[in-house]
């Protein structure tokens, strides 16, 4: 939903908040390299689900700090006068330094004039603390007009990242406003109506007439667009707005792949439920392969032996020996599953790989076998 979206979104900002709070605080501290930091994190309130992912988040930036975080807090966001306490508390416990989250914008501030007149430097996050500009070490916080404006638009859209490198060495510009990418791929936009974020899941793949793209989509129909690899910001045509006219559960993936060698492509359709489905198309397939895919036995290199939680891969008897001899395991993301080298036969467990469409690929001096397995 909605609110639980913005939940997940406040509560990243609020770790990454408090871990520069924390460093800006270690740089301000004691220069002793044998002494170790105390900074007390002060919350508005200990109880609430949120702030106990602070808390989390808090920790975490003081191990990565080698700081020690003292957490405390009133139980509820409706106590000052405990809050009140709780920051003279530690000043007097002589901690290095505070960071505070006020209750009240203007009557925390006199503990917190005491504790810097005590040389204790204090940061304020998430609320700001009215006069306290010219005492406070920093006050950091969230802009949420501004956090909304670019949340509206990016969170939906599909990024397109240009490859500037050679082969072999990639490079890309990670901004992707910054021509030659684009922030939004295609003018494609896969927000669910009403609502802030989306899922967008593009499969793209040739045809005789250029290339075109699938995407899966978070009520389930899957899209389909003809694209424009020239120009990355144009609008792209909608071939099918439901292609194979069904919607497959939440949250879909769609995938084509030539499964059966008849020159056509199946498209093969997971979703969060974890169940897949395939479908026949009339789309011609165009193969990207360098060197085709071994479909004459007479020459294979190595035949394979699936099985629940195994795959045995064992080299034919006229390979066998070959130093020069290898084999690579990806799905179709391009992610390496397994590799190494074959001399004989491999047997590899499959219980950690993800479920989906399986390359298998043999490398010998003498040609390349590629095997498609559906794992499940």
């Amino acid at each position: 939903s909605k609110l639980s979206e913005d939940k997940m979104l406040k509560k990243i900002i609020k770790w990454t908040i408090l871990g520069g709070a924390l460093a800006l605080l270690a740089a301000c501290g004691s220069n002793d390299q044998n002494t170790r930091l105390r900074i007390s994190v002060i919350p508005k309130a200990t109880s609430h689900e949120f702030w106990q992912s602070v808390h989390a988040g808090a920790i975490r930036a003081g191990k990565e700090l080698d700081v020690e975080v003292v957490w405390i807090g009133p139980e509820k966001e409706d106590d000052r006068q405990q809050q009140i306490a709780l920051i003279d508390n530690q000043v007097m416990n002589q901690v290095d330094g505070i960071v505070l989250a006020p209750l009240d914008k203007v009557a925390v501030l006199r503990p917190v004039k005491n504790a810097v007149t005590k040389n204790v430097p204090v940061i304020i996050y998430d609320s700001n603390l009215e006069g306290s500009e010219d005492i406070r070490t920093s006050f950091v916080a969230t802009n949420n007009r501004e956090g909304g404006r670019i949340a509206g638009e990016k969170i939906g859209n599909m990024n397109y990242f240009q490859n500037q490198g050679v082969p072999g060495m990639p490079v890309f510009n990670s901004d992707p406003t910054q021509a030659p990418n684009s922030a939004v791929y295609g003018k494609i936009d896969m927000r669910k109506k009403g609502f802030l974020s989306g899922h967008s899941s593009p499969w793209m793949y040739r045809t005789k007439n250029g290339k075109n793209m699938v995407i899966g989509s978070n009520s389930g129909e899957i899209r389909r667009y003809d694209v424009n690899v020239n120009n990355p910001n144009a609008t792209f045509a909608v071939l099918d707005s439901i292609y194979t006219g069904y919607r497959d559960g939440f949250r879909t993936n769609p995938v084509l792949e030539d499964l059966d060698h008849d020159g056509l492509y199946e498209i093969i359709v997971g979703n969060q439920r974890g169940g897949l489905t395939m479908y026949r198309t009339p789309i011609e397939a165009i193969s990207t392969s360098i060197v085709p895919p071994v479909v004459d036995e007479d020459l294979m290199i190595a035949r394979l032996f699936p099985g629940q939680q195994e795959l045995l891969i064992s080299l034919l008897p006229a390979h066998q020996g070959r130093e020069e001899v290898d084999y690579l395991v990806s799905d179709l993301l391009g992610r390496t599953l397994a590799q190494g080298p074959l001399r004989s036969s491999v047997q590899l467990s499959t219980s950690h790989w993800p479920p989906g469409l399986i390359l298998v690929t043999v490398h010998s001096p003498v040609g390349r076998q590629t095997t498609k397995l559906v794992h499940y």
